[in-house]
């Protein structure tokens, strides 16, 4: 949870900024961080995927290197 708060000290160097004042409490809440991008305004929710369902699913997760041609495959 630290360091999904810790997300929002570190923006400083970034083009987004928080969408709001005290966004800390939301994000230790819903693991959601609402986000303005600074030159042009456009609003950007950012899941963190932090909560225990989203490390199962991580966890159990497996990676597909060969998607694109299987993608490709079956547009044909």
């Amino acid at each position: 949870m630290e360091q999904a708060v810790g997300l929002v000290r570190d923006l400083r160097d970034t083009p987004f900024e928080p969408l709001f004042p005290g966004v800390e409490e939301v994000v230790s809440r819903s693991f959601i961080l609402p986000l303005r991008h600074r030159s042009t305004g456009v609003r950007v929710d950012l899941a963190l995927g932090m909560s225990g369902f989203e490390q199962q699913a991580v966890a159990r997760a497996t990676l597909d290197v060969d998607i694109a041609s299987r993608l490709e495959a079956a547009r044909r």
